[in-house]
């Protein structure tokens, strides 16, 4: 029998299919998939290296919706030179709104992501833009770090904030008046993006004290 022109499974038919199932149900499951691809389940190990491969293709899928992810390799000198002429605060800006816009489109998908290690190429790219931005300016390889994490803890917290229900806190007007009226003064889709600002810029401030610091001597 023939072999068909197009291959029935690849790496990224599997964890497309992966993150469809998880943006349903929460989670993935191989045999489900292998049920939905209409293949066995063997068949995928050839293509990816069980769970974890899927989670870090899934990863990496994600990663290439970030506008400074998919690796400035492929960025015109146009692109390049107004990279350059920000301000490492409207890096940091840039990176931590595009990876929290980028998650966002999956959010169920992240406490799967978070298990795993990251060591798709695409997701690293991510990482090693920022961690250049921090060090080009002055901060040290710990400093750099703890900003990294810093970031990353309020990106993966906009993202499930995000997921949760619009109120999160069901406060009795009567048992807690006070936090009652508190959850009603903004509108949910306000309350994510002023939190998510205002977390921002103070990281930002905070940095930009440690950089200070560290001019000084």
């Amino acid at each position: 029998m023939a072999r068909p022109r197009i291959p029935i499974l690849s790496p990224e038919k599997i964890c497309l299919a992966a993150l469809e199932q998880i943006d349903r149900k929460g989670d993935f499951s191989i045999p489900v998939l292998a049920k939905e691809l209409g293949v066995s389940a063997s068949s995928m190990y050839h293509h990816v290296h069980g769970r974890a491969g899927i989670v870090n293709g899934i990863r990496a899928l994600i990663s290439t919706e970030l506008s400074l992810a998919i690796g400035l390799e492929d960025a015109t000198d146009e692109d390049l030179a107004a990279l350059a002429a920000m301000s490492w605060q409207d890096q940091v800006r840039r990176w931590s709104k595009d990876y929290t816009r980028a998650l966002a489109k999956h959010p169920l998908a992240l406490p799967i992501m978070v298990q795993e290690p990251v060591s798709d190429e695409q997701t690293l790219e991510v990482y090693e833009a920022i961690a250049i931005t921090f060090r080009s300016v002055g901060f040290t390889d710990e400093q750099a770090l703890v900003a990294i994490a810093v970031l990353e803890g309020l990106t993966f917290g906009r993202v499930v904030d995000a997921a949760s229900p619009p109120i999160p806190w069901s406060a009795d007007a009567d048992m807690h008046p006070v936090l009652h009226g508190v959850t009603r003064s903004l509108e949910p889709s306000r309350r994510l993006e002023l939190a998510f600002d205002f977390g921002l810029e103070a990281i930002i401030a905070r940095l930009e004290d440690v950089l200070a610091a560290n001019a000084r001597g």
